[in-house]
């Protein structure tokens, strides 16, 4: 509400425990709820837990994002609850499905410069999901993110699919970086000084203003980057 922003979506990885929270508080500042959830999804290209980034339009595409959360747990638990192709094209009707972060299976293939199983894996979600299926760039301080935010642009320029600019958030303020590193240490069982402890390899995970937003998209053209905002507003 502060920033200005008409709408915030929570997708939690893996959960859909927040959602109800969510749209109350929401409901509560006049700020539109987006609810969804972050999958873990059964990569195409090597069988791991990627991610894959599902939004519900309507209270159908909410109950299918329950009932793939439940067969996620129930049928196809693998080190984490997954879902997998077959499973999310049951149960399509009224989602939003998004390409997600570096751990997906299309960003993946690109940074193994497999471009051309990228662009199929793209198509193939395309096709089921036609206008509601969207390949996202991510604004982070990333190197490997700036070279696939170029290549996503042009792929989606080149297939017609829409690119969205999504935020990847793990904590709200600039400065809550360091609380967030310490839950993290505390949830793995670490201590701070353990070099090896899991952490985020950057620190510019918050909730970004619009104008944030656009500084941290580096070596994109900026009509690209505002092309791709308007698109997150259209969601």
């Amino acid at each position: 509400k502060e920033l200005g922003q008409p709408a915030l979506a929570i997708t939690d990885h893996g959960s859909t425990s927040a959602l109800w929270e969510l749209q109350k508080e929401a409901k509560k500042q006049g700020i539109k709820p987006i609810l969804g959830t972050e999958f873990y999804y059964e990569r195409e290209n090597d069988g791991e837990n990627g991610h894959l980034v599902v939004l519900a339009k309507n209270n159908e595409a909410l109950k299918n994002i329950f009932k793939l959360q439940e067969k996620a747990y129930v049928e196809n638990f693998y080190y984490k609850p997954r879902i997998n192709f077959d499973m999310l094209k049951k149960h399509k009707e009224g989602l939003i499905v998004m390409s997600a972060c570096l751990a997906s299976t299309f960003c993946q293939y690109l940074l193994n410069n497999e471009l051309d199983k990228a662009k199929n894996w793209a198509n193939k979600f395309k096709n089921v999901f036609g206008e509601d299926f969207y390949l996202e760039i991510q604004p982070n301080m990333i190197p490997e993110q700036w070279e696939i935010n170029r290549q996503i642009i042009k792929i989606g320029k080149e297939l017609g699919i829409k690119i969205v600019a999504t935020n990847d958030v793990h904590y709200v303020l600039k400065e809550d970086n360091f609380a967030h590193e310490v839950l993290l240490a505390m949830q793995t069982k670490k201590k701070m000084n353990d070099e090896k402890r899991f952490k985020f390899p950057t620190q510019d995970f918050w909730l970004k203003s619009v104008d944030e937003m656009i500084k941290t998209f580096i070596g994109l053209d900026e009509a690209d980057v505002i092309s791709t905002l308007e698109t997150t507003q259209e969601i």
